[in-house]
Parts: structure tokens; C-alpha cells; sequence
């Protein structure tokens, strides 16, 4: 996809969000590669796992804050944390990135550019995944890019927004951090925004095409593929005890031809159980936005 100078072109997909068609698109950040020439490239799960660390830590005592300044016209949220820990906190749960992936990482999420067209202007929302990057070091002579170099991010609108209006979800940061296929937290955290009254006689019920349609993970050529691929990550969620069954009823066209499948997805009580308590605390949160 890259052109003669390592540029990739904008990525545009369509997806639903309750019940609205949405656009989103993507233009890659170019950052430096080996040989110190700039490269295009595209935010992906080396990205969303760092993301995902730094949302981590800014829950920790001391390393996230949330700031009102006389200068700027909305309030400012983001994490102070070094590279060590990012390293140690993803590695302790099965991942494993170099010190040089996360500098990286970090450098994508703040070039890059992402937009999500609503149909209304204005709902309408652009921004790279993170708004700021600073890196200091601790003590005079240290070398900023160090480990233990202190680093803040501040993070994108949207997530100071979510802040202001307490309208974030608890949810297992191990258990997304170790599912092995994107498609896999992908479904994960679909069904803990989505499933918040499940229960044995509350179902979850989706079809392959909107999983197709909204993931953007099962472009394949033969639909019998993509369902497949989606069947695994049905059983990496039973395994990682999820989801107790599936139910899975497939809609046939001439000669057999898989059209649709239909899927009645049965929680564990133990997912169960997270759902109550991320719903015990949403309920206890204040609704005035401080």
C-alpha cells in the first residue's frame, strides 16, 4: 500500500453505533525509521496495548491527573509514567515490547490522525490518540531517552471528555491485555460496553456480518473464512471464562452458500459477576461531571 516515499494513503471504514452509520478515517503518522528517513504507518495493537498500559496507570495513585487551566478553554487529563513501567506492567501479562516499540508507539499515537464522521457535524470528532507528549529526565546528566525517564501524555478529548462525564466502564485490564487475536478483545470489550445486563436468562445475540461490518477484522474473500476466524476467538473467550456456550445458527443460500450466521453467546458466572460490580460502580459515581 505504501507509495515510492513509505506514505500510506488515508484508511476510511464504515461501521454502526447505535443504529447510526459512521465513517471513520485514519491518516498514518510518519515517523523516523532505521535509516532516519520518515515511514508512514498506521496505529495498530502494538498501539492499543500501549493505550491501554498508559489508561492503566492513570488510575494509579500519584500517576494520572485532571487539571482546569485559566489558559485553555477545556479541562486537561493525562499520566505521568516511564517507559520501565509500561515494559513490566505488559510484560507481566504476556506481552512483550522493547524499549524502542514503546518510544514508538508513543510517536504513532501522537501523529497520526483519526476522524469519525457521524453524519452530523456536529458530533463530528478529529484528533490523534493522544493530544501531548513530554519527556524529562529525573536528574541533572540523565539522558531523557532512558527508561527511567519521566514521560506525561495527555490524553485526546474524548477521553477527558469520558472523565468529566463518568461515562467510562470498569473492566478486567489482564484478561484484554492477554487475549492472543485483536478480534478477540475486540469482541471482549464489545460485550463489557454492550452486555451490561448479562446474565444466563439475558443472552448476547449478534450476527457475523455486524461483527464483520463494525471489527473490521474479517475481510476475507470467502465468508466461510471469516467465519472461522470469528469461531476461534468465540473459543479463546471460552477458554478464558467469558462465555459458558455459543449457539450458532448458520443462514444458507443456493447451494449452501453461508449468507449469515447467528450467534446467542451465554456468560460465566464469573463475567457475570464483573458486569454486577462495574455496574455497582456506575451507579455510585456522581453524575455532575467533578
Amino acid at each position: 500500500m505504501r507509495d515510492v516515499r513509505g506514505d500510506l494513503p488515508e484508511f476510511q471504514r464504515e461501521f454502526q453505533y447505535r443504529g447510526r452509520t459512521c465513517r471513520v478515517r485514519v491518516r498514518a503518522a510518519r515517523v523516523r525509521d532505521s535509516d532516519g528517513l520518515g515511514i508512514g504507518v498506521y496505529p495498530s495493537e502494538r498501539e492499543e496495548l500501549v493505550e491501554s498500559a498508559l489508561r492503566y496507570l492513570a488510575c494509579q495513585q500519584a500517576q494520572g491527573f485532571y487539571t482546569e487551566r485559566s489558559n485553555a478553554p477545556q479541562p486537561v487529563s493525562g499520566v505521568t509514567f516511564t517507559i520501565h513501567q509500561i515494559r513490566m506492567l505488559l510484560r507481566e501479562r504476556g506481552r512483550w515490547l522493547r524499549h524502542e516499540d514503546i518510544v514508538q508507539a508513543l510517536e504513532v499515537m501522537r501523529y497520526c490522525s483519526i476522524t469519525i464522521e457521524t453524519g452530523d457535524r456536529r458530533r463530528d470528532y478529529g484528533s490523534p490518540i493522544i493530544s501531548g507528549v513530554r519527556r524529562m529526565a529525573v536528574d541533572a546528566g540523565d539522558d531523557v531517552d532512558s527508561e527511567g525517564a519521566v514521560w506525561n501524555v495527555v490524553f485526546n478529548r474524548l477521553v477527558t471528555g469520558a472523565i468529566e462525564e463518568r461515562a467510562y466502564r470498569q473492566f478486567d485490564f489482564d484478561q484484554m491485555v492477554r487475549c492472543k487475536a485483536p478480534l478477540t478483545r475486540w469482541l471482549y470489550l464489545a460485550l463489557v460496553h454492550r452486555w451490561r445486563n448479562a446474565s444466563m436468562t439475558h443472552p448476547m445475540q449478534m450476527s457475523l456480518r455486524d461483527v464483520q461490518r463494525d471489527s473490521g477484522f474479517l475481510d476475507y474473500g470467502r465468508f466461510r473464512q471469516a467465519a472461522e476466524k470469528l469461531a476461534k476467538s468465540f473459543e479463546e473467550l471460552k477458554e478464558m471464562g467469558v462465555l459458558r456456550d455459543v449457539e450458532v445458527e448458520a443462514e444458507l443460500g443456493p447451494r449452501q452458500k453461508i449468507m449469515d450466521v447467528s450467534y446467542v453467546l451465554r456468560p460465566t458466572k464469573t463475567f457475570v459477576t464483573k458486569v454486577v460490580k462495574a455496574n455497582q460502580r456506575s451507579a455510585k459515581l456522581p453524575t455532575n461531571g467533578r
